[in-house]
Order: C-alpha cells, then sequence, then structure tokens
C-alpha cells in the first residue's frame, strides 16, 4: 500500500512537471510571458553622435531636407546603422526596422533556406522561443518588392513586435507612430502607417501577387473594409498600386489563430 502511494505521488509530480513545461511551452508560442529580454543589446550597431558617421549622417540629412538644394547628392549614403558590424557578426542581416516614437529599433532577418529558422534563433543564431524579425524568401532582401512582411513574436515583455497591438489600437498612440523607419545598407525609406488591423492566418505573400494591380487593390479594398474590433484604419491615406507596403504581422493577443497587421505605404 505505501509503495502504491509513493508511486502515486511520483505519477503526480511527473504529471504537475509536465503541465507546467507544456504550459510554459505553450505560452512562449502563443504568448511568451517570460519578462527577461528577448534579445541581445544591439545599441552597439547604432552609430552614436561620437562617431564620424554621425556627423556625415546628420549633413546628409540636412543637405536633402534643405530648401536650397534643388539637385540630388552626389555623396555616397551613409547609414545611421553600422551594417558592416552587422553582417560581420550576422550575414542574415538585411535592414534595420525603426519606428522613432516607440522601442522599436533592431535587425530584420532573413535566412537564405530555412523560412522558420528566425521563430526560434536570435540575432547570434542562438536558440531562443523569442525568435528575432524577419522576412521569408518570398520577398527580396533589398524589400524591392512591392509588398514585403516582416514577421515577429508578439511578447508580453513588450520586446520585438510585442507592443504592436498596444500601440496601434489606441488613436493618439497611432497617429504618433504612423512613421516607419527602414534602414538599409544604401538607403533609407520611410513609410506611413495607414492601417491596423486583426487579419487571418493565411499567408499574405502566398495567396497575393502583388504585383498584379487588380490583386493589390483589391487586398487594400479588403483591409478598408475591416470591422474587426480594435481595427484603426485611415482611409484618406489608403494606397494604390504602384505604391511598396511594409507589412507587419504577429499574432493577436487573445486569438492566436489570427494575425495583427500594421500596414504602412511607402512615402
Amino acid at each position: 500500500m505505501k509503495k502504491k502511494k509513493i508511486l502515486l505521488t511520483a505519477s503526480v509530480i511527473l504529471l504537475a512537471a509536465a503541465a507546467v513545461f507544456t504550459g510554459k511551452y505553450l505560452l512562449s508560442e502563443r504568448g511568451l510571458t517570460n519578462d527577461e529580454p528577448a534579445n541581445p543589446s544591439l545599441s552597439s550597431y547604432i552609430v552614436t553622435e561620437t562617431d564620424d558617421k554621425a556627423d556625415k549622417y546628420k549633413n546628409q540629412s540636412e543637405t536633402e531636407t534643405s530648401d536650397s538644394s534643388e539637385t540630388e547628392s552626389t555623396e555616397e549614403y551613409v547609414s545611421p546603422i553600422d551594417f558592416d558590424k552587422l553582417k560581420k557578426d550576422n550575414a542574415d542581416t538585411c535592414a534595420w526596422l525603426e519606428i522613432p516614437e516607440s522601442d522599436f529599433s533592431f535587425p530584420v532577418m532573413q535566412h537564405p533556406t530555412d523560412n522558420s529558422y528566425y521563430l526560434t534563433h536570435d540575432f547570434e543564431r542562438n536558440y531562443s522561443i523569442y525568435g528575432a524579425a524577419y522576412i521569408e524568401d518570398y520577398n527580396k532582401n533589398d524589400f524591392s518588392d512591392m509588398a514585403a512582411v516582416i514577421y515577429g513574436h508578439n511578447i508580453n515583455n513588450g520586446e520585438w513586435f510585442g507592443q504592436l497591438q498596444t500601440i496601434f489600437t489606441d488613436p493618439e498612440r497611432f497617429e504618433e507612430c504612423r512613421n516607419i523607419k527602414l534602414y538599409l545598407p544604401n538607403e533609407e525609406r520611410t513609410y506611413k502607417v495607414f492601417a491596423a488591423v486583426p487579419y487571418d492566418d493565411s499567408h499574405i505573400l502566398y495567396y497575393n501577387d502583388f504585383s498584379n494591380d487588380k490583386v493589390y487593390d483589391d487586398f487594400i479594398e479588403e483591409i478598408a473594409d475591416t470591422r474587426a474590433l480594435n481595427s484603426i484604419i485611415d482611409k484618406s491615406a489608403l494606397p494604390s498600386s504602384g505604391t511598396r507596403l511594409l507589412i507587419l504581422s504577429t499574432c493577436l493577443k487573445g486569438d492566436y489563430s489570427h494575425r495583427f497587421l500594421v500596414l504602412a505605404a511607402e512615402c
């Protein structure tokens, strides 16, 4: 009898441990609740004010925005991101994503052979349930496609895409954070958010050929007609075919069978 009790107790402990492990795994996959930082320090890749490149970038920006500048600068583009260092540390780096009025500022990855690699690996290629921000091979790594989709985990501690739904379901924050910067090694682009909506989990780039004007316009019309709760859509800013799109995609909190999309058009 005593032996049976011991076995029963051991079984209960094992089942409880398994439940905890499974729960943590599912939370990690679905909600990613750990409060520890999800990504290593990436600030070293941003050119600081003490770097020579910083002055060059500042002067370049002032020249580009100056009313007196009627011709394009012939000087080589200087990025505020140290792509030489980034690519030396991880050659899969293809861009740097920034939303200036938020904490979003990190690299975008593209694995050459495995679209799911950065679901479970960080910038340093270490295994991580937090992954990294990335694009798939449906997109070119120079972001020349008519629509590019950047994926990232919806982490509850706010890192990676963990703030997207909080920011872009709040009308005030939506307005504050509408400008998105995408830095590439040889240029930078600015996009303006026109919608933030829940969306089904269908693969956007697989089912939509955005180089086809009708497909593009039908997709934008579908987004504009979204009636889901917590959607924000600026119908006065809807783009037409021919304008490049940037789409940020993450899990929808509370319904992991759907995605939360932030859609922006190139300025």
